[in-house]
């Protein structure tokens, strides 16, 4: 008697369960109709998971799969370790999928797409580590029940969008971006009903032609009127229309690659270069529906770009200004001393420097007034430049003489304040580590903060905050090289700024050992998720979010009165201020502060502050030299 092993066993069992549920008439045979439509599937190790073919989607957190009836092949169990592998729940993601659709994809070889390469191979070749063979039995029963051949397929996480927005339970911008991968996945597919009957067509050369060209046909020419024809062989995208009067029925996914390639032939020979195309109008087809909408959809992205020409920390400026400039002319034009509105007079411009000289600084004001031009220009109107406004360049001027004080900046933090937190820090807290390395890479990088961090929890500031792929550490270990692509001084992407920092061995002021601490604690977290987080609370639940201004500047805070300092005079400009102050103390040139900030200008010299011994070192040489000239 031959003993069978419980695996064999289990196998055995899932073959039996398949036979049971034959019904004797379905042949199942080698298909060739494969499904290409977008299936992908994508799990998150805290949040949940999801997938999405073409219109249809689910998602589910693992919070509320656990208060479901548990299956011996669920993932987060108890009684076994690897069902908590990041692998096994990605691999439990493509069986719910199919549970779902499996009765939909009957009879037809999908395309399944998974960013773990691990859970691809298993799924390609039906073989795992054994904590995951249930799993995997079971994927293949609801194949087989619904004969339905698996073909997985790696894609990137950066391209698996949609099914990471789904197990990060994102679904506000999953529905966003779900709705424009619909619309763009219509201008990819291709119309291939070209044929037009000779009779309309010869009424349409007879009132438009002759025609000399036919610029879409099929590669058999089957469906050509032209002596001279172009098919997807000869690409209407790229030929030479110059002298012809061409004609063409033009597919949707190519209509406006075409149109792109006549208008250039058009502007370089006008005369004898014209062309007749037919667009079909199919009632209730997605594709015309598309190009009806196109002129709205092309003024809704002009009105964004104009928006985005200016960066959110200009435009809250400017809208700041514009909101005090309407209250002021509400306020007083009920009163009918302000005639016109707009365009603002000279006379209105004198009022409301002198109305908000009573609550905000000159320098602001100054700011005030540029939000005031933006409203101008906005609405069509012209802007003569303050200096040229004598009255209003007189009546700014005397608020700066009667109400002007020195700044009030913040004090910048120094290698002696640093050695005293660094003992504060605790290595068994995440958020502190956070900190602790955000503080230093800060400091020696001279980092902006709008570079370490995000506006609110929850967001992502993906232009700006620094994320896990822009860290490369040297081979040694002895340097780090961080990448800017996004800041003040880089407003369009025009470069990337590399900020490299080195190691201190030994130290705890090491910001390489930081880092890399740190990105190795949230070694689990994607490469474009934010570098520097925090915990988020809530409940009984703590999720990691990418860390927020407010948090950064509450730790720097916090940290600062533990070591005796005064809170209010430190902020998330005191790494910068500090870390150029560290370095003229050190007499570094000049030139290599301002390549590490990426500074444009030399204005970073106004808030580096010197010492006693250097701002003494002017007076004690002219003394010096005072009294050789005594002697």
């Amino acid at each position: 008697m031959v003993r069978l092993p419980r695996p064999v066993l289990d196998d055995l069992s899932v073959l039996e369960q398949v036979v049971r549920r034959y019904n004797g008439r379905k042949v199942q045979l080698e298909r060739r109709l494969v499904d290409q439509r977008h299936f992908a599937t994508d799990a998150s190790g805290t949040l949940g998971f999801g997938g999405v073919w073409e219109h249809l989607f689910f998602m589910l957190s693992w919070d509320d799969l656990a208060r479901l009836p548990q299956r011996p092949w669920f993932p987060r169990r108890s009684d076994c370790r690897s069902s908590w592998s990041i692998n096994y729940m990605e691999l439990f993601a493509v069986w719910w999928a199919i549970m779902l659709w499996g009765h939909r994809m009957s009879g037809t070889t999908v395309v399944v797409r998974i960013d773990n390469q691990s859970a691809m191979y298993q799924v390609g070749s039906w073989w795992g580590p054994v904590a995951y063979l249930p799993l995997l039995r079971q994927i293949f029963f609801v194949c087989a029940q619904h004969d339905i051949r698996l073909q997985p397929v790696y894609i990137n996480t950066k391209d698996n969008l949609l099914a990471d927005l789904l197990s990060r339970l994102d679904m506000p911008r999953f529905l966003a971006e779900h709705k424009a991968f619909l619309r763009a996945d219509i201008w990819r597919q291709d119309r291939d009903d070209w044929m037009v009957c000779p009779v309309r067509w010869a009424a349409l050369d007879q009132e438009f032609g002759p025609f000399t060209v036919d610029s879409c046909v099929a590669v058999s020419r089957a469906n050509a009127y032209c002596y001279h024809n172009w098919s997807a062989v000869e690409d209407a995208r790229v030929q030479k229309f110059d002298g012809h009067n061409a004609w063409g029925n033009l597919p949707f996914s190519i209509m406006f690659a075409i149109l792109k390639n006549f208008l250039k032939c058009k502007r370089r020979q006008q005369w004898g270069t014209s062309a007749c195309f037919l667009v079909p109008v199919w009632d209730g087809d997605a594709g015309w529906e598309l190009v009806k909408s196109l002129p709205q959809e092309l003024q809704r992205k002009a009105e964004r770009y104009r928006a985005e020409a200016l960066a959110p920390e200009t435009r809250r400026c400017y809208g700041t200004g514009v909101r005090a400039f309407v209250t002021f002319c509400i306020t007083f034009a009920c009163l009918g001393c302000l005639e016109p509105l707009l365009p603002a007079t000279d006379v209105t411009l004198c009022m409301f420097i002198t109305y908000c000289s009573w609550f905000v600084q000159p320098g602001t004001i100054k700011n005030y007034l540029a939000g005031v031009r933006q409203l101008h220009l906005q609405r069509g109107h012209e802007w003569v430049p303050v200096a040229a406004r004598h009255a209003v360049a007189a009546t700014l001027q005397g608020v700066k003489r009667c109400w002007g004080r020195p700044p009030e900046p913040v004090m910048p933090l120094t290698l002696a304040d640093l050695a005293k937190m660094a003992v504060l820090i605790s290595s068994h807290d995440l958020g502190q580590e956070a900190l602790w390395a955000a503080i230093l890479v800060g400091f020696f990088g001279l980092f902006r903060k709008d570079n370490l961090t995000t506006g609110k929890a929850g967001a992502r500031n993906t232009r700006g905050a620094l994320v896990r792929d822009d860290v490369l550490f040297h081979e040694d270990g002895s340097v780090v090289w961080i990448r800017v692509r996004h800041s003040k001084t880089i407003q369009c992407g025009e470069r990337h700024h590399w900020v490299p920092l080195r190691a201190v061995p030994g130290s705890l002021l090491c910001p390489v050992r930081a880092l890399m601490r740190l990105m190795e604690r949230t070694a689990w977290r994607p490469g474009d998720s934010a570098l520097f987080v925090m915990e988020k609370v809530t409940g009984r639940r703590a999720t990691v979010v990418p860390m927020t201004h407010d948090a950064l500047v509450a730790g720097i805070k916090s940290l600062a009165e533990r070591v005796g300092l005064d809170p209010s005079s430190y902020a998330g400009h005191s790494l910068r201020r500090g870390g150029a102050t560290a370095a003229m103390r050190l007499d570094v040139a000049s030139i290599y502060i301002k390549m590490q900030g990426d500074w444009k200008s030399d204005c970073f010299e106004r808030y580096c502050e010197l010492d006693t011994e250097q701002k003494l070192i002017l007076p004690g040489a002219m003394a010096e030299a005072a009294a050789a000239a005594d002697r």
